[in-house]
């Protein structure tokens, strides 16, 4: 085996390690323990800060800390044998809750550890156990091929970044739900048993009475002074995890007999959460912890799981994940036209077919027009969901993702730019016009293509700018404000894996 074989049979080997002591710390742990971490996921998301007894967890990110207090949460209540919610005098073992937490940020690891290593092409392996792993990091800065691959990760991870930044309240996330799915509400009676609508107020409703609670169990909170809560004392816990606890008859008021259905969408199962999966967090799928009769509903895990559940299940409806899928086309068009007013454009035209005798060559997503300037944009709309894979940074998934989209969606543009430079006037389009590729999430190609691969924001600080750039590597600094990744930049992120 030549050192990269040996990496990765080293990694998959540390790997299954870890989730074999996880699952042995976890058989001996108890309702505590999953109460504490849904607790410290509470409080770390509302104080948007890491709390003080987290000591052992500063070198986290809260973005994170999140993360891995979601699959610790997880690995809990599948494997511990919790046969009861409790609700008053149950301890908690802080020193097991902090190694679960240590052993799944280990975890996490080695997977980015595994996605950075398929970037190498040779390295060497050092110690008694190759444990160390030895970088030549000028055969990454002069490889164009390699520096494109950091530079996309980068990118992407900027642009996840920018979208977490914005907190905001359960209210404003409802109503943000609302407007997205406002179309949906035949398939949401379907498929959840409540329109759209319905859905909105009774989740308001149950988070309401989760806020109340916690207000009328403050009284027995202790405190250190006034108004400020002693966040470390464990009746602080128990208080905090009784405001989301609900029985059957409770949810039932709030959601009625076919509301249920909703519920039990949300509803975390055992049998479908695998430990070692990293591509994403299974329980922002299922965030609803049902033991016996009742549930635990964690208020952040509730609206983080909204939109992905309500998504993913759609799409898995053999009978509306077509209908889906076109109005969530529809819609990405419409976001692409309402930024575009904003800059003086209009809405010339949509789906305009291209003929170059009886060939077909496709069609325009839209035309926008702006008079003043005399000039087209055309838009070729994309959006499509990124592969897990690359999403989490593979080397040669990526690879194959710009293969795949040089062919199916460069090379198509590219014929229609060559036939309307000609034609233009056939299809009464400006002649000084412009031919974009507007995609949902960051793209690869855009790092390497003859025209603008650009997301929704992209698009929206290019039309900022006056249309100044003609090629994405100086939109790419300017919006994102990074140079050249340089071999300083590159040493810190192998530090951060512990390469």
């Amino acid at each position: 085996m030549n050192s990269k074989e040996i990496a990765f049979k080293k990694i998959d080997y540390e790997t299954k390690k870890k989730i074999d002591m996880i699952k042995i710390i976890c058989k001996k742990l108890s309702y505590g323990e999953l109460a504490y971490c849904i607790y410290y996921l509470h409080m770390v998301r509302i104080s948007k800060s890491k709390l003080s007894n987290l000591k052992n967890f500063e070198h986290m990110s809260l973005d994170r800390l999140n993360d891995v207090l979601n699959h610790s949460i997880s690995c809990i209540f599948k494997y511990a044998n919790i046969s009861r919610i409790q609700k008053n005098d149950y301890s908690v073992n802080e020193n097991s809750c902090e190694l679960i937490i240590k052993l799944v940020d280990s975890l996490h690891n080695l997977h980015e550890k595994y996605s950075l290593l398929t970037l190498l092409d040779e390295f060497e392996l050092e110690g008694e156990r190759n444990q160390h792993i030895k970088i030549d990091i000028s055969k990454i800065t002069i490889h164009p091929d390699k520096m494109k691959y950091f530079e996309y990760v980068a990118r992407f991870q900027t642009s996840i970044n920018i979208d977490k930044e914005e907190t905001i309240n359960h209210t404003i996330h409802l109503k943000n739900f609302v407007e997205k799915y406002s179309k949906y509400n035949l398939i949401s009676k379907d498929i959840f048993g409540l329109e759209i609508e319905e859905i909105s107020d009774k989740l308001s409703t149950l988070l309401n009475i989760c806020k109340d609670n916690i207000m009328r169990n403050r009284i027995n909170i202790p405190s250190i002074e006034d108004d400020i809560i002693d966040h470390l004392d464990i009746k602080t816990l128990r208080e905090t995890i009784k405001s989301f606890i609900f029985n059957e008859k409770e949810l039932l008021e709030i959601f009625g007999k076919k509301g249920m259905k909703f519920i039990r969408e949300f509803i975390f199962k055992k049998s479908e959460f695998k430990s070692y999966e990293m591509n994403y967090h299974y329980i922002l799928r299922s965030p609803i912890l049902k033991i016996k009769n009742e549930y635990i509903i964690s208020p952040e895990l509730l609206v983080d799981s909204l939109f992905l559940n309500v998504h993913y299940t759609l799409l898995e409806n053999k009978q509306h994940s077509e209908k889906h899928k076109k109005i969530m086309s529809d819609a990405f068009v419409n976001e692409i036209l309402d930024i575009s007013k904003k800059y003086g454009f209009v809405h010339f035209g949509s789906e305009v077919e291209l003929y170059q005798g009886k060939n077909k060559l496709g069609d325009i997503d839209l035309i926008l027009r702006h008079k003043k300037l005399d000039l087209d944009i055309l838009i070729e709309a994309k959006n499509h969901a990124v592969p897990l894979p690359v999403y989490h940074g593979i080397y040669e998934k990526i690879n194959k993702r710009f293969e795949e989209l040089k062919k199916d969606w460069e090379s198509k543009v590219h014929k229609r730019y060559i036939h309307l430079i000609d034609n233009n006037e056939k299809y009464n389009i400006k002649k000084t016009f412009k031919y974009l590729i507007v995609t949902k999430y960051p793209e690869i190609l855009s790092h390497d293509s003859d025209y603008l691969v650009l997301t929704i924001d992209e698009f929206n600080f290019y039309l900022q700018n006056d249309f100044q750039f003609s090629n994405f590597r100086d939109l790419c600094d300017e919006l994102y404000k990074h140079k050249k990744l340089d071999e300083q930049e590159i040493i810190k992120l192998m530090k951060v894996l512990n390469c």
